[in-house]
């Protein structure tokens, strides 16, 4: 099963890697953290929503059955993201460290390829077994649900990796590289 959020979400790690490229590894740290902080805010909201009292009590709880599963998914999102997106931006400059401005294609494919199954594995741990048993909105997936899942989008998502490497190069290539005095803190700060 491949949900359209895991390609969607996919892209990010191409947008981090950009943005990686062009302007330093502090500068993509705040804007993964920004990020984060406004995924969290979405799981309030949806959270509150859900809390809201609903002049309808029967609305109330169709609305709470609908949203409920989806604070599991926004849950695991954010988890996932936080620490998928931070391992990218790092393992991206430890390589950058290494390689120089040489061999983007590198760091692109292997900072995506393992924060990805960072990313897969805790969202689906959290949003479909731990989340669901501990907050009590649902049940937890079967192992072999969990597994296919895990499996399914994270070869997805290698996938885009693959085929996302050569538009990393053309769009660094149309934006350009900053130079070191740029006020983003640019490619000097790694």
């Amino acid at each position: 099963m491949l949900p359209g959020a895991a390609l969607a979400y996919a892209l990010t790690f191409f947008a981090s890697d950009c943005y990686s490229e062009l302007y330093g590894r502090q500068a993509a740290q705040v804007m993964v953290n920004v990020g984060f902080a406004l995924n969290f805010v979405v799981l309030l909201l949806v959270f509150s929503t859900i809390q809201a009292p609903g002049r309808n009590p029967e609305f109330a709880e169709t609305f709470a059955s609908a949203l409920g599963p989806s604070v599991t998914i926004v849950l695991g999102s954010l988890v996932a993201y936080l620490v998928s997106q931070n391992w990218d931006v790092v393992v991206f400059h430890e390589i950058r460290a290494v390689t120089g401005r040489d061999q983007l294609w590198l760091r692109n494919l292997v900072s995506t390829a393992t924060s990805q199954a960072i990313d897969t594995v805790i969202f689906i741990a959290i949003a479909f077994y731990l989340a669901p048993t501990l907050l009590g909105v649902g049940a937890a997936l079967p192992m072999q649900v969990l597994v296919g899942l895990t499996a399914g989008q994270y070869l997805l998502k290698l996938l885009i990796a693959v085929l996302d490497t050569p538009v990393v190069y053309l769009v660094v290539r149309l934006i350009g590289r900053p130079d070191s005095n740029t006020t983003f803190g640019a490619v000097a700060d790694d």
